[in-house]
């Protein structure tokens, strides 16, 4: 299967995944971080990029291993996921 499309049929819950055949954009699903990035198909393999404009950090991989995209993309839900289960903690201190 096409790497692009396994993306797009994951089951993903904090990670937003919307594209084309050529890029696909990355949003936090719950907006708790200032997250946004993307996977692009080149002729070499792929391209991920990854910004997070609040904490000025940036990251890009270049591979042609898809594993190691799908994988990092996995390693990025996980982080929302922890980010978001974190919130509640952080917003009960302005109740």
């Amino acid at each position: 299967m096409d790497l692009f499309e396994e993306i797009k049929n994951e089951t993903f819950v904090a990670l937003v995944v919307d594209g084309d055949d050529q890029v696909l954009k990355l949003y936090d699903n719950y907006a708790n971080t200032e997250f946004s990035g993307s996977v692009t198909k080149t002729e070499d393999g792929y391209v991920l990029r990854l910004q997070d404009s609040f904490f000025k950090e940036s990251r890009t991989i270049r591979t042609a291993n898809a594993q190691r995209i799908y994988d990092e993309l996995w390693q990025l839900e996980a982080g929302l996921c922890k980010v978001h289960a974190a919130m509640p903690d952080y917003l009960i201190c302005f109740e």
